[in-house]
Protein backbone atom coordinates (compact mmCIF):
# COMPACT_ATOMS: atom_id res chain seq x y z
CA UNK A 1 0.00 0.00 0.00
CA UNK A 2 1.11 3.47 -0.67
CA UNK A 3 1.37 6.20 1.91
CA UNK A 4 -1.70 7.98 0.52
CA UNK A 5 -3.83 4.84 0.78
CA UNK A 6 -2.73 4.25 4.37
CA UNK A 7 -3.46 7.85 5.30
CA UNK A 8 -6.88 7.64 3.66
CA UNK A 9 -7.73 4.43 5.52
CA UNK A 10 -6.52 5.92 8.81
CA UNK A 11 -8.61 9.06 8.40
CA UNK A 12 -11.63 6.96 7.40
CA UNK A 13 -11.18 4.83 10.52
CA UNK A 14 -10.98 7.97 12.67
CA UNK A 15 -14.16 9.37 11.09
CA UNK A 16 -16.07 6.12 11.63
CA UNK A 17 -14.88 5.88 15.24
CA UNK A 18 -15.88 9.51 15.87
CA UNK A 19 -19.32 8.95 14.37
CA UNK A 20 -19.87 5.84 16.49
CA UNK A 21 -18.77 7.66 19.66
CA UNK A 22 -21.11 10.58 18.90
CA UNK A 23 -24.00 8.19 18.26
CA UNK A 24 -23.31 6.40 21.55
CA UNK A 25 -23.19 9.69 23.48
CA UNK A 26 -26.49 10.85 21.95
CA UNK A 27 -28.13 7.52 22.69
CA UNK A 28 -26.99 7.53 26.33
CA UNK A 29 -28.10 11.14 26.78
CA UNK A 30 -31.52 10.29 25.34
CA UNK A 31 -31.89 7.34 27.70
CA UNK A 32 -30.87 9.52 30.67
CA UNK A 33 -33.47 12.15 29.72
CA UNK A 34 -36.18 9.50 29.41
CA UNK A 35 -35.21 8.07 32.81
CA UNK A 36 -35.30 11.57 34.33
CA UNK A 37 -38.74 12.26 32.85
CA UNK A 38 -40.10 9.01 34.31
CA UNK A 39 -38.89 10.00 37.78
CA UNK A 40 -41.05 13.13 37.84
CA UNK A 41 -44.41 12.73 39.55
CA UNK A 42 -47.37 12.75 37.21
CA UNK A 43 -48.83 15.86 38.86
CA UNK A 44 -45.73 17.82 37.90
CA UNK A 45 -46.36 17.30 34.19
CA UNK A 46 -50.15 16.81 33.94
CA UNK A 47 -52.25 20.01 34.16
CA UNK A 48 -55.39 18.02 34.99
CA UNK A 49 -53.64 16.30 37.91
CA UNK A 50 -52.33 19.68 39.09
CA UNK A 51 -55.86 21.10 39.07
CA UNK A 52 -57.18 18.10 41.00
CA UNK A 53 -54.43 18.41 43.62
CA UNK A 54 -55.11 22.14 44.01
CA UNK A 55 -58.85 21.55 44.42
CA UNK A 56 -58.22 18.86 47.04
CA UNK A 57 -55.89 21.17 48.99
CA UNK A 58 -58.41 24.02 48.86
CA UNK A 59 -61.24 21.74 49.99
CA UNK A 60 -59.15 20.40 52.87
CA UNK A 61 -58.27 23.94 53.97
CA UNK A 62 -61.93 25.04 53.83
CA UNK A 63 -62.98 21.99 55.83
CA UNK A 64 -60.23 22.58 58.39
CA UNK A 65 -61.50 26.12 58.94
CA UNK A 66 -65.11 24.97 59.13
CA UNK A 67 -66.39 26.85 56.11
CA UNK A 68 -67.40 23.85 53.99
CA UNK A 69 -68.29 20.24 54.78
CA UNK A 70 -66.38 17.44 53.11
CA UNK A 71 -68.33 15.66 50.38
CA UNK A 72 -69.62 12.16 51.05
CA UNK A 73 -67.33 9.42 49.81
CA UNK A 74 -70.04 6.87 49.17
CA UNK A 75 -73.19 7.03 47.06
CA UNK A 76 -75.82 9.44 48.36
CA UNK A 77 -79.06 7.88 49.60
Amino acid sequence: MTFQTEALLASLAIMITTALCCALILYLADRAIIRWERRKPVAATDPYAQAQALAARQLALRHRHGSAPLPALGPSR
